[in-house]
């Protein structure tokens, strides 16, 4: 899927808010590392 056109920055956003949450709660603990 390509990250192009009047939305893409927005879904490029998206992306990296959810990575960071994913991050933020792995190191949390709230996340299995297993």
């Amino acid at each position: 899927m390509p990250l192009v056109g009047s939305d893409g920055l927005h879904v490029t956003s998206g992306l990296i808010w959810m990575g960071a949450m994913f991050i933020h709660m792995f190191e949390q603990g709230m996340i299995p590392a297993n």
